[in-house]
């Protein structure tokens, strides 16, 4: 669907040459449309189109983008992961920025809508306010001035949208949830429910959410947990998919990735989203939960595998490794060695920029992790910098975990930078 319709109106006389080649052009004869005038049906149709979306799409309407809006360059990427409740707790948040200011960090993934559900500021969305479905109080009470400020610090922002997994909307809208055959919404260990990836009213709320980050001035939408619950087996026993129809779940997946870029598209806003690390390196939907490499990788702006080795979890076989949360560097090393293959094969892919592991995974047990410092944190970075990826961005929950010594001056960044660079030429 477009979502912008831009009327050029120009004006002409005399008989048309294409049907007269004789007639000779005379594009100084040909009255000019007024500038003033050319602008005020730009506005007129900008007006209307708005007016026709707002019947469209009810209440999940969000205004049009603005006809001129600032310049969005791609950015290399070195940030760090930000929920809204650290937004607003200024002893947390002022550190963040501190150190954004001091070393190469230059970004900040923040939660504008995290996995319960909830969004971190006040939204003007009709579904977001019918569904109740913002903190109460928000934790961030000005999110245009969050932003202008730290685009003053040169701080590039990415708005995290977390799309089916969801646990307000297992009590909201329940029959949007994934629902279980004995009865009931599904709800997973943490109590998490799921909405269904079939059902398309959610990508229209979720991409909803998305454009209103964007207005509000965010330069990147993150999307994540776009997929279906992982143990699949057990959900297929357990779980129905209304709307399913035979269909394998990478198909809603996929129908949601390429809606999203086609809808923000307008908006002036990069487009990305974080799937499995281990999809990087198993072909298909190996584990039935509907993502695919290639289906990312050729339909976003950037793709952020989640390769933190403790996800690769004990005895599994990963990259030889018994325990791979103990060797880092052989798990992000054999991952994005995976990735930049997998996308070698397709035209214009999408930038790898991976999540990488700022928290230690004692949940695995003595013996199968090792505590995650700034030691650890830098070699992960130094991994994906020896196979040319220089982007990334840090997962830690607590956002509590950004050593100062994981990282570099921006100066001293740039140094090492260019002497890779001078290494790959000679």
């Amino acid at each position: 669907m477009a979502l912008i319709l831009i009327l050029i109106v120009s004006g002409c006389s005399g008989q048309n040459p294409v049907d007269n080649p004789s007639a000779p052009s005379d594009p100084a004869g040909e009255p000019q449309l007024d500038p003033e005038e050319e602008a005020r049906k730009r506005q007129e149709e900008w007006e209307r189109r708005n007016e026709e979306l707002k019947e469209e799409l009810g209440k999940y309407y969000v205004p049009l983008p603005p006809l001129d809006q600032p310049e969005n360059p791609p950015q290399k990427v070195r940030g760090l992961y930000c929920t809204g409740h650290t937004v607003g707790y200024p002893p947390r948040y002022d550190y963040i920025l501190d150190l954004l200011d001091k070393t190469e960090l230059n970004a900040l993934v923040i939660d504008v809508m995290d996995d319960s559900g909830k969004m971190s500021y006040y939204s003007e969305i009709e579904a977001v306010q019918e569904l109740q479905a913002v903190y109460d109080p928000p934790p961030i009470t000005d999110i245009r001035a969050t932003l202008e400020e730290l685009h003053s610090r040169g701080i590039y922002t990415i708005a995290r949208i977390v799309v089916f997994k969801d646990m307000h909307m297992g009590t909201a809208r329940p029959e949007w949830c994934i629902p279980l055959k004995s009865g009931g919404v599904y709800r997973d260990r943490g109590g998490f429910s799921y909405g269904n990836p079939f059902n398309e009213e959610i990508w229209d709320y979720k991409l909803a959410i998305a454009k209103e980050a964007a207005l509000l001035g965010f330069k990147e939408i993150q999307f994540d947990y776009i997929r279906f619950p992982d143990n699949a087996a057990y959900m297929e026993e357990v779980a129905d998919y209304p709307g399913r129809n035979g269909r394998p779940k990478a198909e809603a997946i996929a129908g949601f990735v390429k809606r999203a870029r086609e809808e923000l598209a307008p908006y002036n806003v990069h487009v990305s989203h974080d799937p499995f690390g281990v999809i990087v390196s198993s072909w298909g939907d190996n584990d039935d939960i509907g993502q695919i490499w290639e289906v990312f990788a050729a339909n976003s702006d950037y793709v952020y595998p989640m390769i933190y080795p403790s996800h690769y979890g004990v005895n599994q076989g990963w990259f030889g490794l018994r325990a791979p949360d103990t060797d880092p560097v052989t798990v992000v090393t054999g991952a994005l060695t995976d990735a930049i293959k997998r996308s070698a094969t397709l035209k214009n892919p999408a930038v790898i920029r991976p999540w990488l592991q700022a928290f230690t995974a004692s949940y695995l047990g003595g013996g199968n992790y090792i505590p995650y410092g700034a030691a650890e944190i830098r070699q992960q970075i130094d991994a994906a910098l020896a196979l040319g990826i220089d982007e990334y961005v840090l997962w830690d929950p607590a956002n509590s975990n950004y050593p100062t010594a994981a990282f570099f001056t921006a100066a001293e960044a740039d140094r090492r930078a260019a002497e890779r660079a001078a290494q790959r030429e000679s």
